[in-house]
């Protein structure tokens, strides 16, 4: 199970909500029903298309530079880690 004692801050205020409402859309497009009792490649594809949109999204603000890229995935990255990296926590 993660530790909640974290001490990462977010930097944009309203990140998290952001992203936990494209996790949910993402979720009941795929027919993903997010949770410890769904498969890892489930509640994973979730987490994969997070990072593709994000990814596209940084590339239309920054000019699809490789910058953009590293930004979005290292911010991916950190939310799972926040995250534990388990499937109980997507």
């Amino acid at each position: 199970m993660a530790n909640n004692n974290n001490s990462n801050q977010l930097l944009a205020p309203g990140a998290q909500q952001a992203i936990d409402q494209m996790k949910f859309e993402i979720a009941q497009e795929f027919g993903v029903n997010l949770g410890a009792d769904t498969t890892s490649r489930a509640n994973g594809s979730v987490g994969g298309e997070i990072t593709k949109r994000l990814v596209q999204m940084a590339e239309q603000q920054l000019g699809g530079g490789f910058l953009s890229t590293i930004i979005v995935f290292t911010f991916q990255l950190n939310i799972m880690a926040r995250r534990g990296w388990d499937k109980t926590h997507l």
